[in-house]
C-alpha cells in the first residue's frame, strides 16, 4: 500500500482533503440537528430564530450531559444510557 501511495501524485493532499471534508460533514450534520430543535423552540414559544438557537446552544453546552457523562460513573458498566437522559 505504501508503494502505491508513493506513485500517486498529491496523495498527501488527497488525504488531508478527505479528513477536512469529513470534519466539515460532521459540523454541518451537527448544525442540522441544532436547527431542528431551535426551529421547534421558535415555533412553540414564539421566539426569534436567534434567541431560540442561542438558548438551545447555551443549554446544550452548559449541561454537557448530551456529550459528556459524569467522570468515574461508567467504569465496568454497560447500562449507563438510561441515566444520561
Amino acid at each position: 500500500m505504501i508503494q502505491i501511495s508513493r506513485r500517486i501524485r498529491l496523495s498527501s493532499f488527497f488525504g488531508i482533503m478527505f479528513f477536512f471534508l469529513l470534519v466539515l460533514a460532521g459540523l454541518t450534520s451537527g448544525i442540522g440537528y441544532l436547527e431542528a430543535v431551535a426551529s421547534t423552540l421558535a415555533d412553540l414559544f414564539r421566539m426569534s430564530r436567534k434567541t431560540s438557537t442561542g438558548f438551545y446552544a447555551d443549554v446544550d453546552l452548559h449541561s454537557g450531559r448530551s456529550v459528556h457523562p459524569v467522570p468515574g460513573t461508567l467504569e465496568g458498566r454497560d447500562d449507563f444510557w438510561p441515566e444520561l437522559f
